[in-house]
């Protein structure tokens, strides 16, 4: 069995250190070539590398990015150019290509009017600050707002595969399958062996992943096998041609649907670790979440975004003739989409609403907590108008500069009153927020750059469907098993330590 190192993504991350070796060589070279020239042609140099910096530093000023994330680029093309440029044409530039530009909006406008006309329902919102979350949400998504028909959330991974293998038994008519990772081990042959005996009944079945995430993960001749039961599959954003910026792109997403009458979404990823029939970081937590009803149908149009502006466009209008409409629920939800192309950053701004609308608590469980100003000050003020904030972390990292870097985030937190604790038994790998027992967020966005700004994601927004006191539990049993970070142990930390996490924190929205 291959080893699987989660949602590590080492891969990129030797991709990256090789370019960067590449681009400090350059720099080194170019350095000794100025100092052997004569005098006039280091003059020339210096000209052009100063207009090319301007230039490029004024580009960069004027692009609609995250201002964190434009300083960190404008310091390493002021300092290091040679370096700066390479990767910034790689990872900084998020420019997409006006064809892709073309197929998303085209797909935005036929969601539009999939999904319009839920002021009806947004009407039936009695808090008008919740009232205005899901007016946001939905306006920004092109998603629409429905009324709950039926909720589960799932505390554990193996809650969340139980549940899961049995809706994928049950399917009569289709499965979407999309994973950032489709890793080789038990889960997978269990789901491989119900797929292949659901394509003999005549259920068709798609599958999307992430070409970095799985790569070297999945299983051996994992085509192949997929072409034997006739799955129809995507490998999201190839890594050929290597040099092009949007490779920094992911889809992060997890997502299963069944029929149209049951859809399936949260933190696991096909992978043993995921539910902990193998751990190299201790108990792995996770959560998911299942819902049924006539909101499945947005889950079926966030599968076929991504199908359709990657491969042959699939009208998928006809797989929503089988969803139920329930609209007398008490309780109110919204799938969501999110991507680097939405300047409205959805899943951020929704986490920053919950948080300012929160009127007692606001709980959040998160593997990485690398945070913009925008959502530090929203955390901040929480805290100081007297908002109960407590945020759950792994105290086992997957990533240890990652964790490193969350660390460093710490001191102004805690500060503000904030309680912060590490999950002692293992890796919090669950992307959930809490607030007032009423009103919650479970998917796949981390509180982290990448999350935030780069990657496709998914979540659902839930209000007053009763499983937010189960989700509140949920994170309050987890506090139970971790240990409460001090502010004065947390200052006492080494020096070393203090210079890594003050670097890595200049750095953070690179990670």
């Amino acid at each position: 069995m291959k080893k699987n190192k989660g949602e590590n993504v080492v891969i990129n991350n030797l991709i990256k250190l090789l370019i960067i070796f590449v681009g400090l060589v350059l720099q080194v070279m170019l350095l000794f070539f100025l100092y052997g020239a004569t005098s006039r042609l280091v003059e020339y140099a210096n000209i052009v590398f100063e207009v090319v910096k301007i230039v490029l530093v004024i580009y960069i000023i004027y692009k609609p990015q995250n201002d964190a994330y434009k300083i960190i680029w404008i310091i390493l093309i002021l300092f290091v150019p040679v370096l700066g440029f390479i990767a910034y044409l790689l990872w900084g530039n998020n420019k997409i290509s006006k064809r892709l530009k073309a197929k998303i909006s085209a797909f935005d406008d036929e969601i539009g009017y999939l999904f319009s006309d839920y002021d009806d329902i947004l009407n039936r919102i009695n808090d008008s600050s919740r009232k205005k979350e899901a007016r946001y949400l939905s306006n920004v998504t092109n998603y629409g707002v429905y009324c709950s028909d039926g909720v589960d959330y799932f505390s554990t991974g193996e809650e969340y595969y139980r549940s899961l293998k049995e809706s994928l038994i049950r399917a009569k008519k289709y499965i979407l399958m999309e994973f950032f990772i489709v890793s080789d081990g038990m889960m997978w042959k269990e789901i491989y062996e119900i797929l292949k005996s659901k394509s003999s009944e005549g259920v068709d079945i798609y599958l999307i992943y992430d070409s970095l995430g799985s790569l070297f993960k999945k299983p051996s001749h994992f085509h192949d096998d997929l072409n034997k039961i006739n799955v129809k599959y995507l490998s999201f954003n190839p890594l050929i041609p290597l040099v092009r910026s949007y490779i920094n792109y992911r889809n992060h997403r997890k997502i299963v649907v069944v029929d149209g009458l049951v859809a399936y979404t949260g933190g696991i990823n096909i992978g043993d670790e995921y539910i902990n029939l193998k751990s190299r970081v201790g108990y792995w937590k996770d959560c998911g979440i299942r819902v049924t009803g006539e909101c499945v149908k947005s889950f079926v149009a966030i599968f076929f975004e991504i199908w359709n502006i990657s491969k042959e466009y699939k009208n998928f209008a006809g797989l929503l003739d089988g969803v139920c409409s329930d609209k007398n629920g008490d309780g109110f939800i919204i799938p969501y989409s999110d991507q680097s192309s939405n300047r409205n950053n959805p899943s951020e701004n929704t986490y920053i609403n919950i948080i300012n609308n929160a009127k007692g608590y606001v709980y959040i469980m998160t593997p990485y907590l690398i945070l913009d100003s925008e959502i530090e000050s929203a955390l901040v003020n929480a805290s100081l108008s007297g908002i109960d904030v407590r945020i759950v972390t792994p105290f086992i990292p997957d990533k240890k500069l990652v964790n490193a870097c969350t660390k460093s985030f710490y001191g102004r937190l805690l500060e503000a009153g904030i309680k912060i604790y590490e999950y002692k038994p293992g890796f919090v790998h669950s992307k959930v927020i809490v607030s007032d027992d009423c009103v919650a967020n479970v998917g796949t966005v981390n509180f982290d750059f990448r999350s935030f700004y780069l990657n496709y994601e998914c979540g659902v927004w839930i209000y007053n469907t009763g499983e937010e006191i189960k989700i509140r539990d949920d994170i309050l049993n987890t506090i139970d098993n971790s240990f409460m970070i001090e502010l004065e142990t947390w200052k006492k930390r080494k020096v070393g330590i203090k210079i890594l996490e003050a670097i890595l924190r200049v750095i953070s929205p690179l990670l």
